[in-house]
């Protein structure tokens, strides 16, 4: 752990995943920090400061944030980059994925889901793959989506519906599965959830690869 990067997520559910992506694809050591009840984005600078106080943290390679675009991805960048700011003494990168110098403190590099411009949050990514699994129950849950109208819901917000709505239909297990637990032993018996292995987490996989 001496020099792993650092991961900030803005909470269970995307600390979950990055922990199973980086398992299942052998991406190498990262340490993801828990946002515990400091989720959301806009606890960003609060947590950065803190690492401030972790033991050998002048070492690390690199920290790097994770946040949705939702519906805005300049915004939801410059919002990460004020995040940075106010947590002086570590250099403000200039762009998503783009690491920012070594100051005092290790470089800082944000990345945006579901990717650098594209509007939607990790949920859409999740979708994607878990649609490609379960196509049938997919196409139902495209039509309950076109039924009740939430087709012209902002992106993120139907993202987040419509994997609710197929998760609690795949999984017997436990209808009311969270996406954190989407990969745990028990609720996958019947089958793969959420495939990490889908091609729409390659970039994904292949930017962390860089640091691990």
């Amino acid at each position: 752990m001496p020099d792993d990067p650092i991961i900030l997520c803005e909470g269970a559910s995307d600390e979950a995943f990055f922990e199973k992506l980086i398992e299942i694809r052998t991406l190498g050591k990262f340490e993801i920090r828990k946002a515990q009840n400091k989720g959301g984005h806009t606890f960003f600078g609060e947590r950065l400061n803190g690492l401030k106080d972790l033991r050998g943290i002048e070492e690390r390679k690199a920290i790097i944030l994770v946040r949705d675009n939702d519906d805005d991805p300049d915004e939801a960048f410059r919002d990460m980059q004020g995040h940075v700011r106010e947590a002086g003494e570590y250099v403000v990168p200039v762009a998503p994925r783009t690491s920012s110098a070594r100051g005092k403190y290790p470089p800082v590099s944000i990345l945006m889901l579901p990717w650098d411009g594209q509007a939607g949050c990790l949920e859409t990514l999740l979708y994607m793959s878990a649609s490609a699994q379960w196509p049938s129950k997919s196409a139902c849950v495209q039509a309950l989506a076109q039924c009740a109208q939430i087709q012209g819901w902002q992106i993120s917000k139907q993202s987040k519906a419509e994997l609710r709505c197929l998760l609690s239909t795949t999984c017997e297990n436990d209808p009311n599965v969270a996406v954190n637990w989407a990969w745990k032993r028990e609720n996958v018996a019947a089958g793969q959830l959420i495939p990490l292995e889908h091609a729409c987490f390659d970039p994904i996989s292949d930017f962390l690869r860089t640091f691990g």
